[in-house]
Order: structure tokens, then sequence, then C-alpha cells
């Protein structure tokens, strides 16, 4: 049996927990990327993608088959026909969308993925110990795959200093390096970048510790 592949490379993992190390070596905050595979299971996708082939092979039955069988004497396999092929596709499509991430994607509402983003932003914000930092300085890079969602959360100490417009801007920059397939550039890029920001507000101390882990996968 094949195994699923992995989610980043272990070279890549190594430069991100480089860039990390880089940043907080120049500051008192603390950066942590989470990668997940994707931030929720959606049931919803399957079932619409059920109900859209049960309806498309419903149609498809009406428009080529039916026309033909107009003037048929009939029979129980004339009724059944339609139904058996409706019901065929409709399954074929529950399982479809179940192997085709961009098909349960696209089938996955606005309303539900920001749902789980926020959920799975959150959880790891408390799991991962973000808001029991010295200085509330903690930074959390969230980035979701199958979503295609990349989110940052900062602790209170940094904003009461950094607007928040700076973080949307590195959120975006990283979106736009997982898009060219770049996902591993773009993040070192914006930590370097954060550890640039965060200096200004929050130098680093005499005794400062990693209070924080380097990088979370979430596959």
């Amino acid at each position: 049996m094949s195994q699923r592949k992995a989610l980043i490379s272990e070279s890549d993992q190594t430069r991100i927990k480089a860039a990390v190390a880089r940043a907080e070596g120049k500051t008192a905050g603390e950066v942590m990327p989470v990668i997940a595979r994707r931030s929720s299971v959606y049931p919803a996708p399957e079932w619409r993608g059920a109900a859209v082939g049960a309806v498309l092979g419903a149609v498809l039955m009406a428009l080529l088959w039916a026309p033909s069988r107009a003037w048929a004497d009939g029979g129980v396999v004339e009724y059944l026909l339609p139904v058996a092929v409706s019901l065929i596709s409709g399954i074929s499509a529950y399982f479809l969308v179940n192997i085709i991430p961009p098909l349960e994607r696209l089938l996955t509402t606005r309303l539900e993925i920001n749902s789980a983003i926020t959920d799975a932003v959150f959880r790891e914000f408390m799991v991962n110990n973000l808001s029991e930092t010295r200085d509330r300085s903690g930074v959390l890079i969230y980035v979701s795959l199958f979503e295609r969602r990349v989110q940052i959360l900062a602790d209170s100490g940094i904003n009461q200093k950094v607007e928040p417009s700076a973080w949307k801007e590195f959120a975006d920059a990283i979106a736009a390096g997982i898009r060219e397939g770049k996902m591993s550039d773009a993040l070192c890029a914006a930590i370097d970048d954060m550890g640039d920001l965060l200096a200004d507000y929050f130098p680093v101390k005499d005794d400062d510790t990693n209070e924080l882990g380097d990088l979370v996968i979430r596959d």
C-alpha cells in the first residue's frame, strides 16, 4: 500500500526551523509556524456531490434515454433504469468528492471553511501555549493546505504595538508563495521579516529563552 506524500520535506522543515531561530535571535518575540494538511473534515461536500451527481444522472436519462422510449410498451425495467442510473451517479459522485480535494473544496462553503480555520487557529494557539510567553509576545503562523488559507494570530503584548494590517501582509505573502509552489521559501522570508519587525518593539533580552517550539506539523 502506497504511503501518503509527506506534508513537507525534512530539509524544508530544517530551513523553517532555522528561520525561526534567526528571527528569535533578534527579538524577545516567539514565532511558531503550524502547517496543517487540513483544518477539518467536512461531511457536507460529499452529500452535496451525491445530490448533484444524482440530479445529473436523472437529467441525462431524461435527455438521452427517455425520448427514445417514448413509444415503448414499458415495464419494470423501463421505470427502474432511470432510478438506478441516478442512484449510481449519486454514489459515484459521493466517492469522487472523497478522493479529489479540489472537488471537495469546490463543494465546501466559505462559511464552513472560515469557521474551521478560526477554530483551528485558536485551538493551536492554546494547545501550543502561545498565550503563556513571558511578555505575551507569541505569534502563530497557521498554514492550512487543503483550505489554502494562511492566518496569523499574535498575543496581546504584540497587538498593543503592531498593527493587525502587518500580519495580513505577511499572511498574503505566504499564501502567494504557496500558490506558486514555494511554501518553504515564502515562510522563511516572512519569518525573517517578522523577526526584523518584532525586534523594533521587543528587542532580545540577555536572559531570553526559547519558550515555544519552532515548527508544528499536523499531518
